[in-house]
């Protein structure tokens, strides 16, 4: 009996022991992640003041990625928040900026690199990015703020997508990604400062939608480079950096770039 229960034992042990590995090589296919990082925001917008604006600020995230045997799709959430100077002290401007963005890409190559794969994928994503800033000037000589004026840039577009992706372990890669839009939505201020103003309120009214345009006459370019590897059991430590430009010339010429710096964690499942 004692001979029979120890045989049972070590059958059990030899079942679990060689069952680890076949959980431990177990493909993750999704990720969620939150991040946190500084944002570096330059802002010219013509309608509202001819100097050009810039300053450092905080940009928090959520975002989620499916990473399939042929595909990739993506969830982002992102907002972004500056106090921005300018040459002169008499002027300063608050901006704060939010992003929306879904992507689908499907996998168009494929090779290796020091016995390691690198994949290519193209598709498409939507995206929803606004911007709005408050203009505010001194008033001499008490030395207090008053809103002079607030202008804002919002744009809901379809996108040309890419990816490349370089998978150095179980849960560890390296991905480059970049989106242009081809077509957009794209509302901005009347052409007058006060065209928009709201007296009952005292504000600007923000339109949701406004004028439809092709590339280029809205050109944007995105481009995200992160990096993602094991921290402990279920969780990636991951470190990113984003390029983000925009121009547009209605009612007055616009132009912004921004480089984002972010570090965080993602649930693996």
């Amino acid at each position: 009996m004692i001979r029979q229960f120890q045989i049972c034992i070590r059958w059990a042990l030899c079942v679990v022991i060689s069952s680890v590995p076949v959980f431990a090589q177990q493909e993750v296919s999704h990720y969620i992640g939150l991040g946190f990082g500084g944002s570096d925001f330059h802002l010219k917008d013509v309608h509202a003041s001819p100097l050009i604006f810039r300053g450092l600020g905080i940009t928090p995230s959520i975002q989620y990625c499916y990473r399939g045997e042929e595909s990739r799709q993506y969830v982002e959430c992102s907002y972004f928040r500056n106090d921005l100077e300018t040459s002169s002290d008499n002027f300063q401007t608050k901006s704060w900026r939010g992003r929306f963005r879904y992507g689908f890409l499907q996998a168009v190559g494929k090779f290796n690199f020091l016995n390691n794969a690198i994949e290519l994928f193209a598709g498409g994503s939507l995206q929803s990015f606004f911007s709005k800033a408050e203009y505010f000037f001194t008033v001499p000589p008490s030395g207090s703020l008053s809103r002079s004026i607030a202008s804002w840039y919002w744009s809901h577009s379809l996108d040309v997508a890419g990816a490349l992706e370089y998978t150095v372990g179980p849960r560890e890669f390296l991905s480059i990604q970049l989106a242009i839009p081809l077509v957009s939505n794209v509302s901005r201020p009347q052409y007058s400062p006060s065209g928009d103003y709201n007296y009952y309120e005292n504000d600007w009214k923000i339109h949701a939608f406004g004028e439809t345009e092709f590339v280029p006459r809205n050109f944007s370019i995105d481009l995200l480079i992160m990096y993602q590897r094991p921290f402990i059991a279920g969780l990636n430590l991951y470190v990113s950096y984003e390029f983000y430009s925009t121009s547009y010339d209605t009612p007055g010429a616009v132009a912004m770039y921004m480089n984002n710096f972010r570090a965080g964690l993602s649930l693996c499942l």
